[in-house]
């Protein structure tokens, strides 16, 4: 039984999203950083902390993007079998 995990489609389907957020996040991350500069207020806590939330949507993306590729190609039992045999037989 193959399923496939829920998050699949949307990371495939909206990996330009990801990004994007991510990219905004970061923007809105170095802009609060400025604005507390300033001294803190509520502008610059906002930005810092959406800022913050949007890099981390891109770095749990990104992980899973690793992790299923990762998985997609790993051998499987009998393949790393059949390799461990070919590589005996060749010694």
């Amino acid at each position: 039984m193959n399923r496939i995990p829920p998050l699949e489609p949307f990371h495939q389907r909206y990996e330009t999203v990801a990004v994007r957020i991510g990219l905004v996040g970061n923007a809105l991350f170095v802009l609060g950083s400025l604005l507390f500069l300033l001294g803190p207020n509520l502008a610059a806590t906002l930005c810092w902390l959406l800022g913050s939330t949007g890099m981390l949507v891109r770095a749990i993306g990104r992980l899973y993007a690793d992790k299923r590729h990762e998985s997609a190609h790993r051998p499987t039992h009998a393949m790393a079998s059949a390799r461990r045999e070919t590589d005996t037989a060749a010694e």
